[in-house]
């Protein structure tokens, strides 16, 4: 199985935190399913190969093979039939407003067809089956995005400001501290970044800090869990406990002792 993620152009810096590319022969996977960790982006996925259903403590359905979707509070598991082959890109939060009229509260927590938001968006995916290499397809996805972007950002300077922190700290700045950096209430703060980005500041904070703490783990499997709990601003055993289940739907013991090196990261 093998995972790629690509840098956006310069003219999509500002809208895409990455494109990526998923490919591989589940046969091959020594377990049933892969389990996603949100990261705080919503996504535009494209399914080129067999279909893939999507699994939740709640549900189980069948992805559409294209859709806007993500922002979920919570880990999921995606299991594929046979062989895979997707590709897909993550916006900034609340960047999708660039491309779409659409309230982005409409794609948290859910996918939504492309066919369901605009019949050009739905085009878009038999454009992009037509093409023969991945470089093609990127270069294509790349090109529709940039042609769709709406001009200047609808979000509140001072939302966009903060999200920018919020992600540079890795999710370490308090939401209080961030409402009057912006020279906000707290309260005006909240209601503003919930309309902006569909969810709330604190579960968000929560989400970047444990992302960073899985991918640092990720990267050195032989780092002390206590260490990087504290280098992800967690100072109380107890409080990183309940916010890791919480958001990776396990223990960190249970997770960190399950990882199984089949995904290739490059």
């Amino acid at each position: 199985m093998r995972y790629k993620l690509y840098q956006p152009p310069p003219a999509l810096k500002n809208e895409i935190r990455y494109f990526w590319t998923l490919e591989g022969d589940p046969a091959e996977m020594t377990w049933a399913g892969i389990k996603l960790i949100p990261d705080g982006h919503l996504e535009i996925t494209f399914n080129f190969g067999t279909p893939v259903t999507q699994r939740t403590l709640c549900q189980k359905t069948q992805r559409p093979d294209a859709f806007l979707g993500g922002m979920y509070p919570s880990a999921f598991f995606i299991e594929p039939t046979g062989y895979l082959q997707m590709m897909g890109a993550a916006f900034l939060p609340g960047k999708i407003q660039h491309f779409i009229s659409l309230p982005v509260a409409d794609f948290c927590a859910k996918n939504v067809a492309l066919h369901d938001i605009d019949t050009e968006w739905a085009r878009l995916y038999e454009q992009l089956a037509e093409a023969v290499t991945v470089q093609e397809r990127l270069k294509r996805l790349q090109e529709y995005l940039i042609g769709q972007l709406q001009g200047a950002s609808r979000m509140h300077p001072g939302i966009h400001q903060a999200i920018e922190w919020m992600f540079a700290s890795r999710g370490n700045i308090p939401v209080g501290k961030l409402a009057k950096q912006v020279y906000m209430s707290e309260r005006n703060f909240r209601r503003l970044f919930l309309g902006a980005v569909g969810m709330n500041p604190k579960k968000l904070s929560g989400i970047l800090r444990i992302r960073h703490l899985v991918d640092r783990f990720e990267q050195n499997k032989t780092a002390s869990l206590t260490q990087l709990a504290y280098e992800s601003g967690y100072f109380d055993q107890s409080h990183f406990i309940r916010d890791f289940q919480q958001i990776a739907g396990e223990t960190p013991g249970s997770y960190f002792s399950g990882l199984i090196p089949d995904m290739i990261r490059s």
